[in-house]
């Protein structure tokens, strides 16, 4: 039996309810620990896993040892920063087993923790079904509703605009390819929460005599209408510890052109699914861009095998098997010693 505690009431407690998953709206503050703890003593927990390197993962972890109980840390970070951030990251030493979405996820974390931990490496997974959509037909709605060029191809960029996600070294390719007269439309679909950032983005694009080509969406709720009317997906973050994006991106059969950086590298197969270039490569990112729009063969070709990497390593199902396993491996241990 599982039971989910949340920081705030919202989408995903509803979601947990209405799916007949046991939900508690629980502060975590340092000041409830104990209040926490007794929470998962009288609900007669045997185990607590955590999700990401957070303050919200540490109080559980803390909750759960005062508890006696075992804690399982899933982080989906690269550990970089300060000194003082080196500092907590010597926290990920207490949990009973750590699981990573990467394995350049888990080399920035394996020196934190004492010689011989081992880290679970268990990629993020998707269903492959909610990106089956018909791409004659979502490209037709795409085209009505937010006024496409008919036929042009259409590369999409997916996340929240920011400088991790790093959009401005695809507006500079995106010029790149205007330049070859190539009649291509670049889709940014994400939210625009960081409005400083967006204001300098419609500045560059405008700099760059691009901004007809360029289309920003904000937030939206069906993010599988866009990955399958697209035809390439881009993505250029300044990292990326396991790219979800990338993942759903081949569920659509897109063909991917990406920053060879953390966890894309293990995600994208070189040459075979997409094509990757070094970080800051501009003229890299635009040839290959180039090259998908000019032979729509070798597009269907890598999104097809694409496509087959994701049924083969990057379910859901796969996923939740795996982080069953760590969970069933953590209980096994606490029973091994507890007799």
């Amino acid at each position: 039996m599982f039971h989910v505690a949340v920081p705030e009431s919202g989408e995903l407690f509803d979601v947990l309810s209405g799916n007949g998953i046991a939900a508690t709206v629980f502060p975590f503050r340092y000041r409830n620990i104990l209040k926490l703890a007794s929470f998962i003593r009288r609900k007669k927990i045997d185990l607590v896993y955590g999700n990401n390197f957070s303050n919200d993962a540490y109080i559980s972890l803390l909750a759960a040892k005062l508890a006696g109980r075992s804690f399982v840390w899933h982080i989906r970070e690269v550990f970089k920063g300060t000194k003082q951030l080196e500092k907590k990251y010597r926290r990920v030493r207490l949990a009973d087993a750590v699981v990573c979405v990467s394995r350049a996820s888990a080399s920035t974390v394996q020196k934190h923790l004492p010689p011989g931990r081992d880290i679970n490496v268990i990629y993020n997974g998707i269903e492959p079904a909610d990106f089956s959509m018909n791409r004659e037909e979502a490209r037709e709605r795409l085209e009505r509703e937010l006024a496409i060029p008919r036929r042009s191809p259409l590369i999409l960029i997916v996340g929240n605009l920011g400088e991790r996600k790093n959009q401005r070294d695809a507006l500079m390719a995106a010029a790149r390819v205007a330049r070859r007269d190539s009649p291509s439309c670049f889709c940014f679909l994400g939210a625009t929460g960081d409005s400083e950032y967006v204001d300098r983005l419609k500045q560059q694009a405008d700099e760059l005599n691009i901004r007809p080509l360029i289309l920003l969406t904000g937030f939206r709720s069906d993010p599988a209408l866009f990955y399958c009317a697209a035809d390439i997906l881009l993505h250029v973050p300044r990292w990326d510890p396991h790219p979800r994006v990338i993942v759903e991106g081949m569920a659509a059969k897109l063909p991917v052109v990406a920053y060879a950086v953390d966890g894309i590298v293990e995600t994208v197969e070189a040459g075979q699914t997409g094509f990757l270039v070094p970080f800051g490569d501009i003229d890299g990112l635009s040839a290959a861009l180039l090259k998908l729009i000019a032979n729509p063969s070798l597009r269907k070709e890598m999104g097809e095998r694409g496509y087959q990497r994701v049924l083969q390593r990057f379910t859901a199902e796969q996923t939740a098997q795996q982080v069953e396993r760590v969970i069933q491996g953590v209980l096994k241990d606490r029973r091994a010693k507890a007799h």
